[in-house]
């Protein structure tokens, strides 16, 4: 029998970056993928186009929360004064419960076999569920100011983490690497996780030609150029990048354009303050938050992508840059070479004279640019939506035999001892 399998998109949407287009590759891939399971998206922001539409197997329901669901109400009413008691209690559930509360609710109503959380890290539930992991870095890096800022703390980050995965039925992470992290951190029965390589983007239509004029023209960019696309995350490390840059111009006489693209996180202002204090300003440029399709327009002219990012290993841009012709240095964190292999030149992101040295050599050496850019292709023409999908859809069908031994509407049974006697009927909780 096919399964009823709930999914949250936790949110995400296309200023969010890598997780976005990790959600919005999988969703569409299962729309269209043949399977006897039965999907719903619980997402609060899906367009009326998606909950009104046939998306094969797949089908949207929003999870609105009670109190925003009032809050609508009373505006929809005329109303512009909202009660003192009401705003405080959307406040409350905004600070505290802004997502959990309203989810478990339909949840509950949805009566999913097994529900996966597509984001990281979700909530422990009463039903089986699926966990997704792409990094555990509050454990490996907890100095870095994402592992504890305002708002969703170590502790906070680190309790998640503890009651979600030993709880979890499956947890999926993208390399072995990361595996190992969570059976070690975690003590996660080792069997329960599996490793599913992260997607790359399917390709659309003809790489342009390097250097293509009319791109160039539209991003005011003059010459050959490196792109790096992450949002303004202290981790993203911009400033070794950077000095990477001031390191080739210096010591080697290479001027090469540097393109940023992404929304900021807190750390825009700390980066173009370096910029203007290293003298960088002619060759950096900023686009901020860009459509996909000039993103791929960039990666497609792009002399390489150069993504020195200190979390991961599961990141999007290597994998765009593969399927879209660009040749990638990326950090030599844990776990890249699990996702990556030979496809991608690996350097020391926390070193500017190695992130300078590996720029240096795929602008001298043509040869090892087009080597980088056919592994590349090969490495993506493996790992795509659907093969992703593929895996999953092999988890539940494991699982389907499994939670068939106990009826969909199961509740917990009454154990009442009496006498010595262990059970004392059928009633229910």
């Amino acid at each position: 029998m096919p399964l009823k399998v709930g999914i949250s998109v936790g949110g995400y949407r296309a200023e969010g970056g890598g997780g976005w287009v990790f959600m919005d590759l999988l969703l569409k891939a299962l729309a269209t993928y043949p399977t006897n399971h039965q999907f719903i998206v619980l997402d609060n922001a899906a367009s009326r186009e998606q909950r009104d539409g046939k998306h094969g197997s797949l089908r949207y329901s929003p999870a609105l929360n009670p109190l925003r669901r009032a809050k609508i109400q009373i505006l929809a009413g005329g109303r512009k004064v909202i009660p003192a008691s009401l705003r405080r209690g959307i406040d409350f559930f905004r600070a505290t419960n802004r997502d959990r509360l309203p989810l478990k609710a339909a949840i509950k109503a949805a009566k999913p076999d097994i529900f996966w959380f597509m984001h990281a890290p979700g909530f422990p539930l009463d039903v089986p569920y699926i966990a997704t992991v792409w990094d555990l870095e509050h454990r490996k890096q907890p100095y870095l100011p994402e592992a504890s800022y305002t708002g969703f703390t170590w502790n906070a980050r680190e309790q998640a983490y503890r009651a979600v995965l030993p709880r979890a039925s499956f947890v999926v992470t993208g390399t072995e690497t990361g595996k190992q992290e969570i059976v070690r951190f975690y003590g996660v029965d080792e069997p329960r996780v599996r490793v599913i390589p992260m997607p790359a983007p399917p390709a659309q239509g003809e790489k342009t030609p390097s250097r293509d004029a009319a791109v160039l023209r539209k991003f005011g960019l003059a010459g050959d150029f490196i792109l790096y696309p992450a949002q303004f995350f202290p981790h993203k490390n911009h400033y070794n990048l950077l000095r990477a840059l001031d390191i080739l111009r210096r010591e080697h006489g290479i001027r090469i354009n540097l393109v940023l693209t992404g929304t900021d996180r807190g750390n825009r202002h700390y980066v173009h303050e370096a910029i203007d204090q290293l003298g960088l300003s002619e060759l950096v440029f900023d686009l901020g938050f860009i459509p996909r399709d000039d993103l791929r327009a960039l990666y497609q002219n792009a002399l390489a992508l150069v993504f020195v990012s200190l979390m991961g290993p599961d990141n999007v841009p290597p994998l765009e840059a593969f399927v879209w012709g660009c040749p990638a240095i990326v950090g030599n964190i844990p776990g890249a070479k699990d996702q990556l292999g030979d496809a991608a030149l690996l350097c020391r992101p926390t070193d500017p004279t190695d992130i300078a040295a590996k720029i240096k050599e795929l602008i001298t050496n043509d040869a090892r640019r087009h080597q980088l850019i056919a592994a590349g292709a090969a490495v993506a023409a493996k790992r795509t939506p659907e093969a992703y999908i593929e895996k999953i859809i092999e988890i539940l069908d494991e699982f389907e035999p499994i939670c068939r031994a106990w009826p969909p509407d199961y509740e917990r049974e009454t154990w009442t001892p009496q006498h010595n006697i262990p059970w004392n009927g059928r009633s229910r909780v």
